[in-house]
């Protein structure tokens, strides 16, 4: 059972990450972001490889981010929400190379985790997976 308030301030403090990293990392301008989808975790596949390629292996991924765990007392409709932020840095030395991170928060486990990728100037994507983070809500024994 997690604290509601503890659930609240989880989601408060990892908005400030997505929409304001500036705010942490001085090197940032900001972010632009897509529109936030609902998902299921059947869809949860379908919509990371509509965005990362379907060339891209997503065992990993999904085991990373508990998805190939099914827990029967919760539904999966609404679990996720995925969407995509594109990093705006201060200086722009990679030319026509745009850094974007897949940001799935998971409503049910209270984590969320950032997918790192890359756009070329022609499309191509690149996964940075050795930079693949989560940050997840813990709660001490006596916070139980």
């Amino acid at each position: 059972m997690t604290d509601t308030r503890s659930a609240e301030s989880l989601w408060s403090a990892a908005d400030v990450w997505i929409k304001k990293p500036h705010v942490v990392n001085k090197r940032l301008c900001g972010v632009t972001e897509t529109e936030y989808r609902d998902v299921d975790t059947a869809e949860l596949n379908q919509v990371l490889s509509c965005l990362l390629g379907t060339n891209i292996e997503m065992t990993d991924i999904y085991v990373f981010l508990h998805a190939d765990v099914v827990v029967e007392e919760h539904e999966t409709a609404g679990r996720w929400c995925v969407g995509v932020r594109t990093i705006i840095p201060k200086v722009n030395k990679t030319g026509d190379c745009r850094y974007k991170d897949v940001v799935i928060k998971d409503m049910v486990g209270n984590a969320v985790t950032f997918i790192p990728f890359e756009v070329n100037g022609v499309g191509q994507v690149t996964l940075k997976s050795s930079n693949i983070y989560q940050i997840q809500l813990q709660l001490k024994p006596d916070e139980w």
